[in-house]
């Protein structure tokens, strides 16, 4: 069963590659996409589709980021569920039961232009088909 947590898809897109109406004014789970910048200099947020449970992100380590993806990871898992769960004791987001996020992540190393440019069509693709369902 899926559960919708972060928003519905939108028939456009709402910022940069954002592909559901965030439930937010604030954009929450965006905004800590874009913290990861300021957190872990070296590091580049860029492409991203935000999804009804989910989200896809190529991430740029343009220089050494003082810290392992795992923790940059972690961290990021981090402050989003702690801010979701400060908006669901406000009312602005609905419950989740146990996580948000699920335990692991897939990670993959882009070697080539061609490589980018399939990820990043993925990551589009995945979004249309999310609105066919």
């Amino acid at each position: 069963m899926i559960i919708i947590l972060f928003g519905e898809i939108a028939n456009d897109t709402v910022g940069a590659h954002l592909c559901v109406r965030p439930n937010n004014p604030d954009k929450m789970i965006e905004k800590w996409l874009f913290e990861l910048e300021n957190k872990y200099p070296g590091i580049t947020i860029d492409y991203y589709a935000i999804m009804p449970d989910h989200i896809h992100f190529i991430l740029f380590c343009l220089a050494h980021a003082g810290a392992p993806l795992p923790e940059i990871i972690k961290w990021y898992k981090t402050q989003t569920t702690n801010a979701y769960i400060k908006g669901v004791k406000t009312g602005l987001y609905p419950p989740f039961d146990k996580h948000i996020w699920q335990r692991n992540y897939y990670e993959h190393i882009i070697r080539n232009e061609q490589d980018l440019y399939e990820i990043r069509k993925y990551i589009d693709e995945n979004s249309l088909k999310w609105k066919l369902r």
